[in-house]
């Protein structure tokens, strides 16, 4: 147990290794619908990190079913996703979760998570690349309101990495987490934490997800404008070959 320095915290944090079963129940897209196999890397009275080959966006609800150890009998528990990241360590992700209460059985799938999981897409075949990447994804053009444009725009919030390949000062060696928050046949918009410039070419990693299959797609920078968020930028490129 660590108490001082920077483990200065509301509740004393306990290292330990230890295997366990999880499911993501609740998200911004879609579930999991099978368990996921994980490791604590540390966890304390208010909650824990996960070790998870998936990346869940920030307010997900995961179950966790911790087995029977030295830290108690076996049993299950809620955590809410707080942050995500990429492990310095493996080949995965690490999760922050708060442990929350949380009654599955009051909160059960609406209509509308059902709807949208299950909307039609465009059948034809896209090719590879990006485009396959969209042909589970965009839906059918209806031709009116903001949608008249060259690519049918799909709404989403799946976080992802991404690093600038463009040779110079703004190249980066590392991985960078960010926020996908639009995407469609031609390109998408994730959250960034540097100001990328008009032209530069950003190497990003789609995790598997409701907008198809784990793949690295290379977008080529249009235009960069502050986010919300102080400190960080939203980056909208075109999908291009890469380079």
């Amino acid at each position: 147990m660590t108490t001082t320095g920077a483990e200065r915290r509301k509740f004393p944090r306990f290292e330990r290794r230890l295997m366990l079963k999880f499911r993501c129940i609740k998200t911004t897209h879609i579930p999991d619908s099978v368990d996921q196999v994980g490791a604590i890397e540390d966890i304390s009275k208010g909650g824990m990190v996960l070790k998870s080959k998936k990346v869940y966006a920030p307010e997900s609800m995961v179950r966790l079913n911790l087995p029977e150890s030295p830290m108690g009998p076996a049993r299950t528990l809620h955590g809410k996703v707080v942050w995500a990241r990429p492990s310095k360590e493996h080949d995965g992700f690490q999760i922050g979760l708060q442990f929350v209460k949380y009654d599955e059985n009051a909160v059960p799938i609406s209509e509308e998570q059902k709807r949208r999981t299950t909307r039609r897409y465009e059948s034809a075949d896209l090719g590879s690349g990006a485009e396959r990447h969209t042909k589970r994804l965009t839906p059918k053009a209806s031709g009116s309101g903001d949608d008249r444009r060259k690519h049918p725009r799909w709404e989403q919030r799946i976080l992802v990495k991404y690093r600038c390949v463009t040779k110079g000062v703004m190249y980066e060696v590392d991985d960078r987490v960010g926020m996908l928050s639009d995407f469609s046949r031609g390109g998408l918009v994730i959250s960034a934490l540097r100001e990328y410039t008009k032209e530069m070419v950003l190497m990003v990693k789609l995790p598997e997800s409701p907008v198809g299959p784990a793949q690295t797609v290379h977008v080529c920078v249009l235009w960069t404008c502050p986010a919300e968020k102080a400190g960080q930028y939203r980056v909208g490129g075109q999908f291009v070959k890469p380079v």
